[in-house]
């Protein structure tokens, strides 16, 4: 259900009230489990954390806790949090990818509570059980031609796009801004391989004209992901983000903050919208196999591979720290560059 403007989330109208209740306690001496949880989420809205961010800590430390019981956070070992995970995995209510997300939370949520307590090690970090999501061996990527198609589509469908097919102005518009929109997503999504979440938090102030260049914010706090870099756009998709922007002014409210890529109707991109758009394209292209947002970055990458990239200049492009995230997941060859390899180093001509 949507909120109406200036309606708070109901996690961040608790986290309020309970603000007021928990103000004066002194968490060196509190044994309440739930005042180190509503004081942690307090500490998140006031260094600036997002109201999702806030949200998604919000219910996986409340699930953590409701397990946890009545023990004392202040006596949590590494082992209660591994059969915690494996309690989840076991229930094969989250996927590999999601389970990340509760053990990182727990991470973070322990050093707050290891500054109150007699904690010398956190005992959410370095866990034996396995959380991280496995990268397929083979990556799914879009072929050029494919590629192409999904770029010219909504191309051809504006052009074809006339005033006498709507009813009222408002809708011929909303048509019209939506194909511009979708397209430019997957312009950037297919020319920069950034990340869809990166796309959905990107602000207005991220987009640079002067340097045609886009400041990418990285969602997360994982080790080997940059947490702020640049990528590079053409003079062209520099334009059309321009003409977007002066679509924006009319539709713009307060749900919609400064983000960049927002809907009609005001609301800014969710976190699966650049997988909704490219499906929806996809399938307007008779590309009828299963596809997804991360394709597009797996598709930049290969090409970038393919045309013969060498492996730093492909770790800064793709927002890594660590070079060898980039060996293990993305450097791999496609039958077509072993091929290419093999009739180049191949001994017997003939």
């Amino acid at each position: 259900m949507k909120l109406a403007v200036g309606e708070k989330p109901k996690c961040l109208r608790e986290i309020e009230k309970h603000r007021v209740l928990y103000r004066q306690k002194n968490l060196k001496y509190v044994k309440n489990n739930w005042v180190f949880y509503w004081r942690f989420l307090c500490r998140l809205e006031a260094i600036g954390y997002r109201p999702s961010t806030i949200s998604r800590y919000y219910s996986q430390i409340k699930l953590f806790l409701s397990w946890l019981g009545s023990k004392s956070l202040r006596h949590v070992k590494k082992k209660e949090i591994e059969s915690y995970i494996t309690h989840l995995k076991s229930s094969k209510r989250y996927k590999l990818y999601t389970m990340r997300y509760h053990r990182e939370a727990l991470c973070v949520f322990f050093e707050f509570v290891m500054r109150f307590s007699r904690m010398k090690v956190n005992p959410a970090s370095n866990l034996a059980v396995r959380t991280h999501y496995p990268q397929p061996e083979n990556m799914d990527f879009f072929i050029q031609s494919e590629l192409e198609m999904m770029i010219a589509k909504p191309k051809l469908e504006l052009e074809r796009t006339r005033r006498c097919n709507f009813k009222t102005d408002h809708s011929f518009k909303r048509k019209i801004y939506t194909l511009k929109m979708e397209r430019l997503v997957l312009k950037i999504l297919f020319s920069t391989g950034i990340r869809p979440c990166e796309l959905s938090n990107m602000e207005i102030e991220d987009f640079r004209l002067s340097d045609l260049k886009l400041r990418i914010r990285s969602k997360g706090s994982q080790q080997y992901i940059v947490q702020d870099r640049n990528v590079f756009i053409s003079e062209k998709t520099a334009e059309e983000l321009q003409e977007t922007i002066r679509l924006q002014q009319g539709i713009r409210t307060p749900h919609s903050g400064t983000y960049l890529f927002i809907h009609h109707n005001g609301w800014k991109f969710s976190r699966c919208e650049p997988s909704r758009i490219v499906r929806y394209w996809a399938s307007r292209c008779a590309i009828n196999r299963r596809v997804y947002a991360y394709m597009t970055r797996y598709t930049y990458c290969t090409r970038l591979v393919e045309n013969g990239i060498d492996a730093y200049s492909l770790k800064k492009l793709m927002g890594h720290k660590q070079l060898a995230v980039t060996l293990r997941h993305y450097l791999k060859l496609t039958p077509t560059e072993i091929r290419k390899e093999w009739r180049q180093f191949n001994p017997l001509k003939g």
